[in-house]
């Protein structure tokens, strides 16, 4: 298996159109600093002067001397890491978890526990995992982490389309998140604000295993 890879995604906002790339690496250990230097190269060649550093609850921050404006987001679970860097001021937030069976019931709701089991063609611990990287995505979207109580992350719906599973909050309307299962091993979970057309390249769709 290819040690690192990074795909395009595509973002529109107000008409217009950004660049952002999600890089994975493979290697347990490739550092996030060096995988976040990866997708900034992939994404602006001739970005010069950008250095990381972490912000107040530990997010990645990107100082430049450029004009350009770049937001990431990062992820590591088991021998896995992402990236997502976008040149767009919107706010992102990417997680990646290893798929296992996991006792969840001090962190999901009764109705979240509902939305799971109406999707009983869906295997259940995927799914689970999915809802639970989705909790951690929008955590990182709004630079909140878990320093607030998880409730506040409680899904209301959950959608699935071609092998996407959306996802909505009770109590961030304006937010979503989009997640596949990857290779039948990790769920991936991408949020962004709902106003933010969000498209899931065909290079990353490929990376679906046979849950969906």
């Amino acid at each position: 298996m290819q040690a690192r890879k990074s795909f395009p995604i595509s973002i529109g906002h107000n008409r217009s159109s950004f660049s952002a790339i999600l890089c994975i690496s493979y290697n347990e250990m490739q550092e996030s600093k060096a995988l976040l230097a990866y997708g900034l190269k992939q994404i602006s060649p001739k970005a010069q002067g950008i250095r990381v550093e972490k912000g107040f609850f530990g997010d990645p921050l990107l100082i430049h001397e450029s004009e350009s404006s770049y937001q990431a987001s990062v992820s590591h679970s088991s021998s896995i890491t992402g990236v997502i860097v976008t040149n767009a001021c919107i706010p992102i937030g990417l997680d990646i978890e290893k798929i296992k069976p996991r006792d969840y019931k001090c962190y999901f709701t009764d109705g979240e526990r509902s939305l799971i089991q109406a999707h009983d063609k869906f295997y259940q611990p995927a799914l689970e995992t999915l809802l639970w990287a989705t909790k951690e995505a929008l955590s990182k979207a709004i630079r909140l982490g878990f320093t607030v109580d998880v409730s506040i992350y409680t899904v209301k719906s959950i959608q699935i389309k071609d092998g996407i599973v959306f996802f909505k909050f009770v109590h961030f309307p304006r937010f979503q998140c989009q997640g596949i299962i990857m290779e039948d091993e990790y769920a991936l979970a991408i949020a962004y604000p709902l106003e933010v057309d969000l498209l899931l390249t065909e290079e990353i769709l490929s990376l679906r295993g046979e849950y969906v």
